[in-house]
């Protein structure tokens, strides 16, 4: 068995060869869960950004309802309170609250942009 370290961005991850391919053995320890859970929150932020980041273009681009612009301050809020509930628990194991406000606004609130770009498609 012929073992290695493979740098990553945020920490080393040990890997050991054996007949049937490449197996990851263990992550390193130093600071794994708060890495892990940034990570997470990095993806979980840029999986959203770019499509809330267009609706919110398109509609600046008119004049905005009140309701759409408290639906884009909701929306922003709402993901950064998820990038909380993603970081500051001490395990992603369990379900939490501040996780799931975050993503259910970010659902409702963006589903509101996507019905104001709809309404401003059709006149």
């Amino acid at each position: 068995m012929r073992c290695s370290v493979a740098s990553r961005e945020l920490g080393d991850v040990f890997f050991c060869q054996v007949a049937d391919g490449i197996h990851d053995v263990e992550r390193s320890r130093w600071l794994g869960g708060v890495h892990k859970r940034q990570n997470q929150a990095h993806a979980n932020t840029i999986e959203f950004a770019p499509v809330l980041m267009v609706l919110m273009y398109i509609l600046s681009q008119s004049q905005m309802a009140g309701w759409v612009l408290w639906s884009i301050i909701l929306v922003t809020l709402c993901r950064f309170i998820l990038v909380a509930g993603l970081i500051f628990p001490r395990t992603m194991s369990r379900p939490n609250p501040i996780r799931q406000i975050g993503a259910g606004g970010t659902y409702i609130f963006g589903l509101a942009l996507c019905v104001a770009v709809l309404q401003l498609a059709a006149g």
